[in-house]
């Protein structure tokens, strides 16, 4: 068994916060279907012949990492230098990162359905990595499951120029990525210079999506961040 208090020392409070989820919920949210995830490369994936994998991870380890810039995922290669010294039987999973976020007490659900962690807002990359070590001694935080901010605003709605958004509540919410996907694609270019956003570019890398403007999550009221304790 692995301390979790081990774990959380190797990471700067600075720019990482750490949470644990149950070989339950890992198992769970491993096997959900996401787009442009099976040419991930070094990501275990849930399939047929790595369903005994799967079945014999005690726990992952979720991070959140401090990062304001929306195509950087370096967070993969960053975390296992951190992590590969201390625990050789780990494995990098390809999860619901943002569902893991929230499960694991880390985040609450924005409207714009992004993860918004209390001390890093939006500003945060998420990755998951499965021990087959049981983690023990770690204390989910109280998270509401949405973000309070999110009941009485509709700064997506307004902000998004794909009206990718619709719904007057958090009950009849719903996001149509397909819109946030295709007219913004279409019009990226134009579309950054006249409104000064960096976009997503990196097809491909897990959690990222290809010309994607992010202005549901950088021109938000509840983008303020506290990131010390």
């Amino acid at each position: 068994m692995i301390n979790f208090d081990k774990i959380k020392r190797l990471f700067s409070i600075k720019r990482y916060e750490c949470g644990v989820l149950s070989q339950k919920d890992t198992y769970q949210l491993g096997q959900i279907r996401l787009k442009r995830y099976s040419h991930t490369v070094g990501t275990l994936l849930f399939l047929p012949e790595t369903k005994k994998l799967w079945e014999a991870i005690k726990n992952s380890l979720i991070i959140l990492h401090y990062n304001t810039v929306v195509y950087d995922y370096s967070i993969k290669p960053e975390t296992e230098k951190i992590l590969r010294p201390h625990f050789k039987d780990i494995l990098l999973i390809t999860l619901d990162l943002k569902t893991a976020a929230i499960k694991a007490g880390l985040a609450s659900r924005g409207y714009n359905s992004l993860a918004w962690s209390p001390r890093f807002g939006f500003n945060c990359k998420i990755t998951a990595w499965g021990f087959f070590e049981k983690i023990i001694g770690y204390k989910k935080p109280r998270l509401p499951e949405w973000l309070p901010y999110c009941k009485n605003c509709l700064a997506c709605h307004r902000n998004c120029p794909s009206k990718a958004f619709s719904g007057k509540s958090i009950e009849d919410f719903e996001f149509d990525i397909h819109k946030c996907e295709s007219i913004i694609g279409e019009q990226i270019d134009d579309f950054v210079t006249q409104n000064n956003i960096a976009p997503s570019m990196w097809d491909g890398v897990p959690g990222g999506m290809p010309n994607v403007c992010r202005a549901c999550q950088d021109r938000l009221p509840c983008k303020a961040r506290i990131r010390d304790k």
